[in-house]
């Protein structure tokens, strides 16, 4: 069962707590100046949370070529992944665009790490000035399935558009730019983005993992399939011991004997 309890991701933020009037993102680590991008977000008609994430039917096609690859990620099982994913009609679509326009808060980088411990899945960095980078673990990717790979980017896509948020509001959320954001950041601090995914976002994962397989298996295996990296949370722990031992089951029955071919 210890894979189930792997971690899915490191999410690294600037910092910061909240304050009387918002929530700080605050300095990079080991001190200094909020590095806070300039211009703001560029993308009009931001200020409903509703029509602001990628659940939503709001979206303008982009130019994908703004989105950066690095030379670790190019030609990999990751990055075919990533480009299925972007074939897709939905979700990911949907999030990986908000990076892109002609003034955008941050750029969206992928890259492959080698040197990533085993236990983890993948990272979301947001303490750049200008980029926001996902990782990729190399040490495990050829084990990986291709669809467990595809929830861990929708994943860590997730990570962020809602550090893209934080930042489209100068770094400093209120309750009345993002309260949903405001609420779980409150409520749960450090781990407010799982808390926030696991609740109303899970459904978002599984979407885009059901799309990403075409619909081969039932809506209860995706839901299921989405926990992964979310256990550590209040609405996994409001689960009935069954529910628990059924997802726990499906993760790993999945990871055992899923397609890791990546014949897409």
């Amino acid at each position: 069962m210890a894979s189930v309890w792997m971690v899915e991701c490191n999410v690294v933020d600037r910092g910061g707590a909240p304050g009387s009037s918002g929530i700080p993102v605050g300095p990079p680590p080991g001190g200094g100046t909020p590095t806070n991008p300039l211009p703001p977000t560029g993308n009009p008609g931001e200020d409903d949370e509703s029509n602001n994430f990628c659940r939503d039917n709001h979206c303008i096609p982009f130019p994908e070529e703004e989105i950066i690859k690095d030379s670790s990620f190019v030609g990999t099982k990751a990055d075919r992944v990533y480009e299925k994913l972007l074939d897709l009609s939905g979700g990911f679509r949907k999030a990986i665009q908000k990076f892109d326009g002609e003034f955008p808060v941050a750029h969206l980088k992928f890259n492959v790490d080698p040197l990533m411990p085993d236990t983890i899945n993948a990272t979301t960095n947001n303490a750049q000035k200008y980029i926001i980078e996902i990782s990729i673990n190399g040490n495990t990717l050829e084990q990986r399935t291709t669809l467990g790979l595809a929830r861990t980017m929708a994943h860590e896509i997730i990570h962020a558009e809602l550090f893209r948020k934080v930042r489209s509001v100068n770094n400093q959320i209120s309750i009345n730019d993002f309260p949903e954001i405001y609420d779980y950041y409150i409520r749960y601090l450090k781990n407010w983005q799982h808390e926030q995914m696991a609740a109303p976002y899970r459904n978002l994962i599984a979407d885009i993992i059901q799309e990403f397989d075409n619909g081969k298996n039932s809506r209860q295996f995706y839901m299921d399939l989405a926990w992964e990296g979310l256990i550590n949370t209040s609405s996994w722990e409001n689960l009935s011991i069954p529910e628990k031992q059924r997802v726990v089951n499906t993760i790993i029955g999945y990871k055992n004997s899923g397609d890791k071919s990546c014949k897409l």
